[in-house]
């Protein structure tokens, strides 16, 4: 007896495999806020340093997240989730908090202390 290949077998197999595939793959891209969550970035501020300009101008990126407020005041995301903000400083220290939600309500928090020597 010689192997016998079934083409319309192998076809459907194949077709039932690409579709599992791309089943999981679409599901995995749909939860993919659940399963990473949020994350940001802040660029232009740094825990505890000292500054002489009173006007401080940061930005960052926060993926995943639905809402940012920065010190009470909600700050608008781009579609890729960018952001920027201007901070006028007292002298001394100034605390910035950050609080990013999700659209499953968790909420991460930074909080940046910037001390202004005027």
């Amino acid at each position: 007896m010689s192997p016998h290949f079934n083409l319309k077998k192998t076809l459907r197999i194949g077709g039932a495999i690409t579709s599992i595939v791309l089943v999981l793959g679409y599901g995995i891209w749909i939860g993919r806020d659940i399963l990473f969550g949020i994350s940001f970035s802040v660029d232009g501020i740094h825990d505890g340093t000292s500054t002489s300009e009173g006007i401080l101008t940061y930005s960052g990126n926060a993926r995943h997240a639905n809402l940012l407020v920065i010190n009470g005041h909600t700050v608008s995301l781009a579609e890729d989730g960018t952001w920027e903000d201007t901070l006028a400083l007292l002298p001394g220290e100034n605390t910035i908090q950050i609080k990013v939600t999700d659209r499953f309500k968790r909420t991460t928090e930074k909080i940046y202390r910037i001390y202004y020597k005027s």
